[in-house]
């Protein structure tokens, strides 16, 4: 690697994998179909016989180790222990990622072999496509068919017609225009099978109670509020009585990015959960080492971004930007065509693929799913050495020959970086080591006392344990790096569009409105639907609001919820501070005595389970500790005090408090 030139600040962490090169891990082609297990993904196997003939079943494995496979398999089980019955509804966050659930290359089906035995796996329903019309109306009609009529006239091992693909806001659309007979009919010897399920939020068991250690009344009533459409589906599911409703969850980030709750406690108990271990999926990749590195910029980071590129012209480079009016992007079309124009100076155009600009963007996205999964004789080649992607691949999204991240957007979302990062971590002959570069705007030292050493190794130690993190329950908080350039009046959806804030809109009367709004609920004897309606009539009149009023009203609701779930523990994972790991030892990272503000760390196999070991001691002091408080009544100072965990609170509450 070319010597680049010194920047204004970095950090570099190192990670090894002793056995990348062990033969077993080796995949070996199978003419015949897919195999459970083969090269070395023996977690495969594991996870099939734990889970296929569970009700309620939740898969947790990282980016990259095969979970489409497992959830075919479990869905060809399924079907066949029906005696062809059973349907399975593959439910997609993307409409590109159902590539991963249907036939890849000449054949029109999947040939997967499971206990000796070969099945088809062959969909001819794919309802991913939201927008039309069609596609929804026999997505219903699909619903509301029974298992026997969709299957047919079936040919043993030929698993066809009881089998489809959907997105998430397809289902949604749908589900929402059922009537609730409909929906009992549609569930009726139905298995639900959600990809990516960190988009779910908001299932609880309609029976838990405070009595039996589950929800308040307003906490249930809360949590329907913030639900997700996937979760308000998922919840309708589990709370049926039809044993034949079944739900299986499979994702590499089991938990949310905003601490809200996918699966209630009471709800978590009746899943049977499956965690792949980290170090076992790392193991197999056939990666020797990766590095996780830190680089601040002033301005934008295009020139660093193109010097890394044009020092490594052989390796295949992924770069994420931010949204348009996001960190550098503040114009949007400008600074593309910049970063574009850079790049095709040292990378030939067509081997640079944008998925950014919007015109060419379905048309590029499908030529990324052609790239090769794998290198070898037979295998097409890669056509591409440079992607530019926003939201777009940054979940669900295979591009197997990326060798090289290039993150300009840093996330606050632990869910987002997760994923993320799990984009070079995909096998490929050859594909050795691993770099992830993140690029940040340089910021000043943090406040409450903390270096910029101690913040940016809190963020990767963050990104360490969430990477074999096997814990629904208390995500880790990951720590934002302050950023001077931040537009913080504008909100940003996927499609990168701007939205205008209540803070914008109440200009410098919204504190005081957020303050009154704030006083209001503390007064309310009990907190319901009407009154909280009410509180915001009062609100727009007072403050006499007219224009775009339906919009404003809805912010406002979800201003009040949030503030209400926030004072409410029940309604938010609490969430763990990464603080404790540098505390209880774990402080990789050293800063260059001859250098300022250049910092490097490296982590061998022993570190994994350092950092696991502290994880689990600090989870277990934790949860007895919030059992503490429980006990003696938060607002119980002076006891708290005595029990010794007045400190830990204090922090929590601290943590909770956190934007981001």
């Amino acid at each position: 690697m070319k010597k680049l030139p010194k920047t204004i600040g970095s950090l570099r962490v190192d990670g090894q994998n002793p056995e990348w090169n062990d033969p077993k891990y080796i995949i070996v082609p199978n003419p015949d179909g897919v195999v459970l297990g083969n090269g070395g993904r023996d977690w495969q196997k594991k996870a099939y016989e734990q889970l296929k003939d569970e009700r309620f079943s939740f898969i947790a494995a990282f980016c990259g180790s095969g979970k489409s496979v497992v959830l075919v398999a479990l869905g060809v089980h399924d079907v066949v222990a029906s005696n062809y019955t059973q349907k399975q509804l593959i439910v997609v966050p993307q409409s590109h990622i159902h590539k991963g659930f249907v036939a890849d290359g000449d054949l029109n089906y999947i040939p997967i072999i499971i206990d000796g035995e070969k099945y088809e796996w062959k969909i001819n329903d794919n309802f991913c496509d939201a927008s039309s019309k069609d596609v929804l109306k026999n997505l219903k009609k699909w619903l509301l068919t029974d298992g026997k009529t969709l299957a047919g006239k079936h040919k043993d091992h030929l698993i066809m017609g009881l089998n489809c693909v959907t997105s998430h806001m397809a289902l949604d659309l749908v589900w929402k225009s059922l009537t609730p007979d409909e929906k009992e009919q549609a569930i009726d010897h139905l298995t639900l099978r959600a990809d990516e399920g960190h988009h779910i939020k908001g299932v609880f068991d309609i029976e838990e109670n405070e009595e039996n250690g589950g929800l308040s009344d307003i906490a249930k009533q809360l949590l329907e509020q913030e639900s997700t459409g996937l979760g308000e589906i998922c919840r309708f599911m589990f709370n049926s009585k039809n044993e034949t409703a079944k739900i299986c969850i499979a994702t590499a980030t089991p938990y949310r990015g905003d601490k809200g709750i996918i699966l209630s406690k009471t709800v978590q108990e009746k899943f049977n959960i499956y965690y792949l271990d980290w170090i076992e999926h790392f193991k197999s990749l056939g990666i020797e080492k990766f590095y996780l590195e830190y680089e601040e910029y002033v301005g934008d980071p295009i020139k660093q971004v193109v010097a890394k590129i044009a020092a490594e012209p052989k390796e295949k480079h992924m770069i994420v930007i931010p949204s348009t009016t996001r960190k550098w992007r503040q114009d949007g079309k400008k600074e593309l065509q910049k970063l574009l124009r850079e790049i095709h100076k040292i990378v030939p155009k067509e081997r640079v693929l944008d998925l950014v600009t919007p015109n060419t963007q379905n048309k590029n996205k499908e030529k990324l799913l052609e790239e090769p999964k794998a290198k070898g004789k037979g295998m097409p080649k890669s056509k591409f050495d440079v992607v530019v992607t926003c939201m777009l691949g940054r979940e669900g999204t295979d591009w197997c020959p990326c060798s090289r991240l290039h993150n300009t957007a840093c996330e606050g979302s632990i869910t987002l970086a997760i994923q993320t990062i799990g984009r070079p971590f995909r096998r490929f002959k050859g594909k050795r080591e691993v770099y992830i570069y993140y690029y940040v705007h340089q910021f000043p030292k943090p406040k409450n006392g903390m270096t910029k050493r101690e913040l940016l190794t809190d963020r990767t130690n963050a990104l360490l344990v969430c990477m074999q993190l096997d814990d629904m329950c208390n995500p880790i908080i990951i720590p934002i790096i302050p950023n001077g350039e931040e537009n913080e009046g504008k909100t940003e959806g996927e499609g990168g569009g701007e939205s205008t804030s209540l803070s914008e809109i109440f200009g410098d009367q919204y504190q005081q409105m957020k303050k009154d709004l704030l006083e209001e609920i503390g007064l309310m004897e009990k907190v319901g639907e009407e009154n909280i309606n009410e509180l915001i009539d009062d609100i727009v009149d007072e403050y006499e609001i007219t224009e775009n009023l339906e919009n404003i009203k809805k912010a406002l609701a979800e201003l009040i919820y949030r503030e209400i779930i926030r004072a409410n523990p029940q309604l938010t994972d609490l969430g763990i501070d990464v603080e404790f790991l540098r505390e209880n030892g774990f402080d990789k990272i050293s800063e260059d005595i001859d250098i300022k503000n250049i910092y490097f760390g490296d982590y061998n196999k022993k570190d994994w389970k350092i950092i696991r070991d502290i994880v689990r001691t600090y989870d277990r002091i934790f949860k007895e500790n919030v059992a503490k408080i429980i006990e003696i009544g938060i607002k119980n100072v002076e006891e708290l005090k005595k029990q010794g965990v007045y400190q830990f609170a204090l922090r929590q509450r601290l943590i909770c408090n956190k934007e981001g």
